[in-house]
């Protein structure tokens, strides 16, 4: 029986498109260089991790972009988290959840800063407690994150069901006994919820 709902945050709380938020900083062929050399390079998944610093990676991807990017790729990284929306309709579904009984729960790979952001989560103040990548040197869908939080707050892995956009890290929560579902739209989720009890029509 399902007690407690663990959701991930980019694409599922907050949206998360490398080409946008680069969009953001520099036009073009510029803006799609940084997308591709900060936000989907093995840099960024390194930072996530919690292996390397900022500074650190700052370093490693001014070696992968022209000179003339360099003062955009600093402000990038000291603001990039600013330009992130929610997505639409998380905030009451969360409400939902927990307005019917259950613990709800984050866990996300992202790098530290996400606790300088942390609040702009849909309905943050909901949430009875969250696990971050980077705080723990472990990236989903390693087994070891998902038993992380199930120790961290002391939850039955077969009592949970974790909600992600991507089919591997779903399938990781599954390996070790979650319920899981794919996110892909809010009327989809709602759908499901539905489906499996949490929720209920009105």
């Amino acid at each position: 029986m399902v007690k407690n709902i663990i959701f991930d945050m980019g694409r599922v709380m907050l949206q998360f498109d490398p080409d946008d938020i680069a969009g953001h900083f520099a036009a073009g062929t510029d803006g799609k260089l940084l997308a591709d050399k900060v936000f989907r390079s093995s840099c960024w998944d390194s930072l996530d991790r919690g292996t390397i610093t900022i500074p650190q990676a700052r370093e490693v991807m001014r070696r992968t972009l022209p000179e003339s990017l360099h003062p955009i790729l600093d402000k990038t990284l000291k603001e990039w988290y600013n330009c992130i929306l929610p997505v639409e309709g998380m905030d009451r579904v969360v409400r939902e959840i927990k307005a019917a009984g259950y613990a709800v729960y984050l866990l996300t790979n992202a790098n530290v800063q996400f606790h300088q952001y942390q609040e702009n989560v849909p309905a943050w103040e909901c949430f009875d407690g969250l696990l971050v990548s980077s705080d723990y040197k472990l990236l989903k869908p390693e087994p070891a994150i998902y038993q992380a939080i199930a120790d961290k707050y002391r939850l039955s892995l077969e009592e949970c069901l974790f909600i992600d956009d991507r089919e591997e890290n779903v399938a990781g929560a599954q390996a070790v006994g979650m319920e899981g579902v794919l996110f892909t739209d809010v009327t989809h989720l709602r759908g499901e919820l539905l489906r499996r009890g949490v929720l209920q029509d009105k």
